[in-house]
């Protein structure tokens, strides 16, 4: 589950342990790192998610591969954000993910390259039945995105900000496909 995902514009990259203790550092330390250009503002959560996922990886190996990655569109060879899955898959074969990619690069078609990267790699994995993933209660990019991807909205629900979200799923058939026919 730890490999680098290459798509037709971003190269999507595994955070190991040393990643994140780097990712952690800063952004100078990164972008000597992955010797590419890191915006400033290229994460819209900071380094909390990363000390987190560093926990869950250094707790069990067998996380990698299951938190944090990092975009980077390769023409450009800059950070344009980030991605993962919320842990390895539940005993039910349920995984969560989650994406960003910063401003600049948006309306460009690269979320829905992204997010589908995500759900090609999770389903390659035999353990993995659903896909699932939360948006605030609105149509917007991130709505979209999984559409397209063909996830269903399939309810809503409070988070802890109590806020409504969406809950989204898209279900791998027994041949191993995409089926969201149920």
């Amino acid at each position: 589950m730890s490999q680098k995902i290459e798509t037709k514009h971003l190269l999507v990259i595994p955070c190991d342990k040393l990643f994140l203790e780097t990712a952690i550092e800063g952004n100078s330390a990164l972008e000597k790192y992955l010797k590419v250009s890191v915006p400033e503002k290229w994460t819209e959560f900071g380094t909390r998610p990363f000390k987190y996922a560093l926990q869950k990886i250094k707790a069990d190996e067998n996380e990698l591969g299951w938190w944090t990655y990092v975009s980077i569109h390769k023409k450009d060879n800059i950070l344009i954000g980030s991605c993962g899955y919320k842990g390895k898959p539940d005993a039910a074969g349920v995984v969560e993910i989650g994406y960003e990619i910063i401003k600049p690069y948006r309306n460009q078609g690269l979320g829905m390259e992204l997010a589908n990267a995500l759900v090609m790699n999770a389903f390659a994995a035999p353990s993995v039945k659903v896909i699932k993933a939360y948006t605030l209660a609105m149509d917007n990019a991130s709505t979209r995105i999984l559409t397209k991807n063909g996830f269903l909205k399939k309810g809503e629900i409070d988070d802890i900000a109590n806020e409504k979200l969406w809950r989204w799923e898209l279900k791998k058939s027994t041949s191993g496909s995409i089926d969201n026919k149920k």
